[in-house]
């Protein structure tokens, strides 16, 4: 059996989102996409979120489960340029998932909200990054999407 995963801290994120667009019902769920237009990340890197980035989202039929899947542009306070994706669920009870799109405040233990990430890095002192894989533990509050994401070591 290989050694145990351990996690590195390497940022927060906090996103501002604009109103969603529905596109509808479709064969593979009902389908819904949310422009990002901006954000902060802070911890082992920090930066800004650059307006741009898009949180595709697909609900299940009775809305208790929530596939994300985001793109977002980075510039880091050295002025480096970063591309994060990441993918995940924010699953739980209708009742609750709804008070938490409504931005409500919900404890963050009453619904599961995780992802999984990587990243896109052109420049030779950001090359690290193409080569992790990192893990999210999201939230919603009435602001926006907050996640803390770590490093699998």
């Amino acid at each position: 059996m290989s050694s145990a995963i351990s996690l590195k801290p390497l940022f927060d994120l906090k996103l501002r989102v604009g109103a969603h667009h529905d596109v509808g019902a479709t064969p593979r769920g009902y389908r819904r996409v949310a422009p990002v237009s901006g954000g902060r990340f802070e911890g082992r890197m920090s930066g800004e979120v650059l307006p741009g980035g898009t949180d595709w989202i697909t609900l299940n039929e009775d809305q208790s489960c929530m596939y994300i899947d985001v793109r977002l542009p980075l510039k880091t306070d050295e002025g480096s340029f970063v591309i994060l994706h990441y993918a995940g669920i924010r699953a739980g009870h209708p009742e609750i998932l709804a008070r938490v799109t409504r931005g409500e405040d919900v404890e963050p233990h009453s619904y599961y909200y995780y992802v999984s990430g990587s990243f896109e890095a052109s420049e030779p002192n950001m090359d690290w990054l193409n080569r992790l894989v990192c893990i999210g533990k999201g939230s919603r509050s009435a602001t926006g999407p907050e996640y803390s994401f770590w490093e699998v070591a």
